[in-house]
């Protein structure tokens, strides 16, 4: 810290740029504030506990009503998808139900969305393949001809663009109050990660760019992604099956 007063002391005193600074700061304790919400992933016990809150919600939300799906509305789905997939909830919204290959097994994110440059693709799993159909049963999807696999109810051609409010309401079902993608992401790349083994093989998971460091150490092609995405997916359904997501559930 004394250090770091010096080089603020010094550059104060530059003419190129100067600026008055107050010494009596300069004696203050420097108070560091770490964010760790990069650091934090889910354990089993609240993977287990997002679940089982979501499929109460579903069923309270569900009472009285009958829209062909087991899922209320999007936000399960939604959860569930960037659980299994590690995606970015922006990139998620915005998939196209053209973007769905239930026969290559591929879901593609296209190079429009967010920060990619040119067409990714995730491999669908027996579970996240479940949940996307058990999702495309919806009746939003049955009474309007939306291209979008998360359809806006407001606005008609549009996808839902903001989930915060849901999420709000849904964080205080929870015990430890909090539900975040960012750790979601977190809690994919650090599963991934112990599932395969391989930090090459998170990355390219979750479409980051290569390190140059990991990939002086390591090479992975794209057979060895999809195995290693089966791996991921069938292990995190021992925690959040997407297969038993149904009545079974809700009773």
């Amino acid at each position: 810290m004394s250090t770091l007063r010096a080089a603020i002391r010094a550059a104060s005193e530059d003419p190129r740029h100067p600026f008055v600074f107050d010494e009596e700061l300069l004696c203050k304790p420097l108070k560091v504030q770490v964010n760790n919400i990069e650091d934090k992933y889910y354990t089993d016990n609240e993977l287990k506990e997002i679940y089982q809150q979501l499929a109460a919600r579903d069923k309270e939300k569900l009472k009285g009503k009958t829209v062909g799906s087991v899922y209320a509305d999007y936000f399960t789905p939604l959860a569930l998808l960037c659980f299994h997939t590690g995606l970015r909830p922006s990139y998620a919204l915005q998939i196209m139900k053209s973007d769905i290959n239930f026969a290559d097994k591929k879901l593609r994110i296209r190079a429009t969305v967010g920060k990619i440059k040119k067409d990714q693709y995730i491999e669908i799993t027996p579970e996240i393949e479940a949940i996307l159909k058990e999702w495309l049963k919806h009746s939003c999807h049955q009474t309007t001809s939306t291209k979008w696999l998360f359809p806006s109810p407001r606005s008609k051609g549009a996808h839902i663009t903001s989930y915060k409010k849901t999420k709000a309401s849904f964080i205080k079902r929870l015990s430890f109050a909090h539900l975040d993608f960012r750790i979601i992401r977190h809690t994919f790349a650090t599963r991934h990660t112990k599932q395969t083994n391989n930090i090459r093989k998170t990355q390219i998971a979750l479409g980051h760019k290569s390190s140059k460091t990991t990939e002086r150490y390591t090479h992975v092609n794209q057979d060895d992604h999809c195995n290693d995405m089966a791996d991921y997916s069938a292990s995190l359904d021992q925690i959040m099956p997407a297969k038993a997501h149904d009545a079974s559930m809700h009773t």
